[in-house]
């Protein structure tokens, strides 16, 4: 029974098999997706953690910095399609144009660089639209707006508030206050008193306002990633992707996704893989062996739009006519939709199946599809879906 399941990521694999099984409009080829794995089986060899965090459009100069690069992108990390390719939300980034989520990645590693702000929770919980609307346009000589707007901009300051509020309002643990937090007020305290009498506006933050304080999120997870993946959809709404389906027996379950929670994790799993070889960095931050998280293979695909259009494309995925119909044709297919729940459960199931055939976990396969898909510019188009899930 699914209630007797023992993890999130349990129920997440349990329910989307469920969906498969009763699905009316998506099934998976088994033996396209054989022949698909032959075709990557080398390639997804050579691929590596190096080429999953990439310093050129992330964030990871300061640990404590870049935990917080990661939730706030992975806050806003969502819906970045247009109807028209010419009205795609695009930036200019060196002598290339970039769209999308590595624009987002851009935009925000911008910002972190240059703002001192971009630590404190208080900051996030009062952020303004127009200060958001800085950040994603932005003009700099490396790093320009082009052209297009980026949908959902409401729903993106809503989730950075939400950020930062829950982040505000989260008591601390005690361990955390033993360990860490004492010797860091006390190892900053000269630095914190010149810097608040140089900026007024600092001088309303309460002790509630440390920006360290994200890192209690973390540590009570105590590196597992279902404990983790609990505590953030717990503590912040906008990461309960969840949607019902209906079987075939008329029987309604709840299916869990969390695409973007549970990519925060892996994003968060990878800043580690990236320290682990700075000696000193991890002895400045010991806290950081917290995200090296001893169960990552537990984490299922992050359910999008992007991956189904491959598997799709590569024959694994096959599609009702009704659907293809309405996919080829631009049509919106409404978030939590019979159709867009079996195109996010059938990813699942396909991506878990790839990975257990090639002896590595769904989040690597994921990765490593959402890079290939970057590469074919002749793929049939993607379902639509207007949604702050992905």
């Amino acid at each position: 029974m699914i209630g007797s399941l023992s993890s999130i990521t349990d129920k997440i694999r349990q329910e989307a098999k469920l969906v498969t099984e009763n699905s009316k409009y998506v099934k998976i080829n088994y033996d396209a997706l054989n022949k698909f794995i032959n075709e990557i089986y080398l390639e997804l060899k050579n691929w590596n953690y190096e080429k999953f965090l990439d310093p050129e459009i992330h964030y990871i100069e300061d640990p404590t910095k870049a935990v917080w690069y990661f939730f706030v992108l992975d806050s806003v990390n969502f819906c970045f399609w247009a109807e028209k390719k010419s009205d795609k939300w695009t930036l200019k980034y060196k002598d290339q144009e970039v769209s999308g989520y590595k624009a987002l990645a851009l935009a925000l590693k911008k910002e972190a660089q240059n703002s001192s702000l971009f630590i404190y929770p208080f900051y996030w919980a009062k952020i303004f639209k127009k200060e958001f609307m800085r950040m994603i346009y932005p003009f700099y000589e490396d790093l320009f707006y082009l052209k297009g707007e980026l949908k959902l901009i409401e729903e993106r300051v809503t989730k950075l508030r939400e950020l930062g509020e829950n982040i505000f309002g989260k008591p601390l643990s005690d361990m955390y206050k033993n360990i860490f937090l004492k010797e860091l007020e006390e190892k900053n305290l000269q630095a914190k008193i010149k810097e608040e009498e140089e900026d007024p506006y600092k001088l309303s933050y309460s002790n509630k306002n440390n920006p360290n304080r994200i890192w209690d999120i973390i540590i009570q997870a105590n590196r597992d990633v279902d404990k983790l993946l609990k505590i953030i959809t717990d503590t912040f709404y906008n990461f309960r992707d969840k949607a019902d389906y209906q079987l075939n027996n008329g029987k309604v379950i709840e299916i869990g996704f969390y695409k973007r929670a549970q990519l925060l994790i892996h994003d968060l799993y990878l800043l580690y893989q990236y320290y682990k070889n700075k000696p000193d960095i991890l002895k400045n931050y010991p806290y950081l062996v917290y995200l090296d998280f001893k169960n990552i293979n537990k984490l299922t695909a992050f359910a999008d739009y992007k991956l189904p259009q491959l598997l799709h494309y590569k024959g694994v995925l096959v599609y009702s006519q009704d659907l293809l119909n309405e996919i080829e044709s631009g049509k919106i297919i409404p978030q939590k939709d019979t159709k867009e729940v079996e195109i996010r459960a059938s990813t699942i199931v396909a991506v878990e199946e790839i990975a257990n055939k090639t002896k590595t976990y769904p989040a690597f396969i994921d990765n490593f599809l959402w890079n290939l898909s970057q590469k074919y510019t002749n793929m049939p188009p993607y379902h639509k879906t207007i949604t702050i899930y992905y």
